[in-house]
């Protein structure tokens, strides 16, 4: 038995229970990484196309307001990743301006009002999550570990070295 952060209220609950004894959230059982492998191979197999290459680019470097205004956060196609993974596991974050929440319910409202280009909206539901820490902005460079992925959703769950928090963000981050 290992302990495991609640996506929703992040306390400590063993990961042997079927939901969280403090806010009640269901507990999510990780796919294992080979079922996913096998998934991606029958996909690429079935479409008989590449996997998507395409990076979001790399705004430029400005205040964190600005940057939620160039965040690509589209829901795209399967790909695979195919990030450069060292000795411990740990990947590199692309480009500057990933957002990244903890909560996979926040990083979908984000996702909706910056693809409605409600640039106000967006920024006021982000800030206080930016300065809770339940959001972040991840740099060209950062170094995390993949946690979980959603292969049709286009999303990833890292959590950056040194940190115990995971966060959910675009597959293209990698």
């Amino acid at each position: 038995m290992s302990l495991i952060t609640c996506k929703e209220c992040n306390v400590k609950i063993s990961s042997k229970a079927d939901k969280c004894p403090h806010c009640g959230a269901p507990v999510k059982k990780k796919t294992s990484l080979w079922v996913w492998l096998i998934a991606a191979v029958v996909l690429i197999t079935v479409f008989g196309g590449k996997p998507s290459t395409k990076t979001a680019p790399a705004p430029a470097s400005v205040a964190p307001a600005a940057v939620v205004e160039q965040v690509n956060v589209e829901v795209k196609p399967p790909v695979v990743v195919k990030a450069e993974v060292n000795a411990n596991g740990e990947r590199e974050i692309k480009a500057d301006g990933f957002i990244g929440c903890i909560s996979e319910t926040t990083f979908h409202k984000v996702g909706t009002i910056r693809s409605q280009g409600d640039g106000a909206a967006l920024t006021a539901m982000l800030m206080p999550e930016l300065a809770s820490g339940r959001c972040v902005i991840f740099k060209q460079g950062n170094k995390v570990f993949l946690s979980d992925t959603k292969v049709f959703s286009g999303m990833i769950q890292v959590r950056p070295v040194g940190v115990t928090l995971s966060y959910w963000t675009n597959i293209e981050a990698l």
